[in-house]
């Protein structure tokens, strides 16, 4: 059911990104430099978090935008497992980054606690190819709303979120135990 889920994701973004994308083929630009753009822009969304909202949403719409293009870019051209491996790092760089900051916001070690156990997660499904879930696009958008100005359940709405960010983590280190015991 995730895999119909991550197909149709990217059917539709080629779909529509698809005339975009052979624009930027035309002037050169390749899916490793969107991948680049999109890792400074995640990082700038990183540290605009909580300092400035405005600067948080454009670069973290811009992460999600070039993260887009960087694989309709891919599929024009031709994958390789460099850039494939360099935008999976990229996103989950983002993904715990976010949930560091968190934890430092929230003076709070939980979130630290969690970044480190996905942190082993994602370890494991890139030397291993174990199955993983992804947390980046879900904590960008708990954030988005978390953060906005006047928002009245700020605390609780972050700890809701690493809280299911530890589900997440948790449940991709089970999958990844049951898929390494059904090899066995």
């Amino acid at each position: 059911m995730f895999q119909k889920i991550v197909e149709s994701s990217r059917h539709t973004r080629s779909k529509y990104l698809g005339p975009i994308s052979s624009f930027l083929l035309k002037i050169g630009l390749t899916p490793n430099m969107m991948t680049t753009f999109s890792l400074i822009s995640g990082l700038l969304s990183v540290y605009f978090l909580f300092n400035n909202y405005l600067f948080f949403i454009i670069f973290g719409i811009s992460h999600l935008i070039f993260d887009g293009l960087d694989g309709v870019l891919a599929r024009q051209t031709k994958e390789t497992m460099q850039g494939k491996y360099f935008d999976l790092i990229t996103d989950n760089l983002i993904a715990i980054l976010l949930l560091i900051k968190g934890g430092y916001y929230l003076n709070d070690f939980y979130p630290y606690i969690i970044a480190i156990l996905y942190a082993i997660a994602i370890f494991f499904h890139v030397t291993r190819d174990y199955p993983t879930w992804y947390l980046r696009t879900s904590s960008l958008a708990v954030l988005a709303v978390a953060t906005f100005p006047g928002f009245p359940y700020e605390t609780g709405l972050l700890i809701v979120g690493y809280l299911t960010a530890g589900i997440v983590a948790v449940y991709s280190l089970a999958r990844q135990l049951q898929f390494v015991l059904k090899k066995d």
